[in-house]
């Protein structure tokens, strides 16, 4: 009976020590886990740094050169509508000249 009692408490020593063995390596990877994650956190913000900082830019610029485009159209154009508005002017008033002076015959 010693001898059973003795297979018994060693068994029992011996699931204790798997258990111990199983928590201490469970523990060992959730560490690994949490270091991986975070790796890969650092990793992400360094990607997203980069990203803000490059690409981001790079599309700042290109809408700034586009802006600027845009605006020298639109000034180009509206010079040409005012060149457009003198001749039409100077023109109406060659003929209102004209016409006071009876050049123009009123029909």
């Amino acid at each position: 009976m010693q001898e059973e009692i003795e297979k018994i408490v060693g068994c029992d020593e011996s699931g204790r020590k798997t258990i111990q063995n199983a928590k201490e390596h469970a523990n060992n990877l959730l560490a690994e886990a949490k270091e991986e994650v975070e790796k890969k956190k650092d990793a992400m913000s360094q990607e997203l740094d980069r990203f803000r900082k490059e690409d981001v830019a790079k599309i700042v610029e290109d809408a700034e050169r586009d802006a600027e485009k845009i605006v020298q159209d639109a000034k180009d154009y509206c010079k040409d509508l005012n060149k457009r508005f003198e001749s039409i002017e100077e023109e109406m008033t060659a003929k209102v000249g004209a016409l006071i002076r009876g050049e123009i015959g009123m029909e």
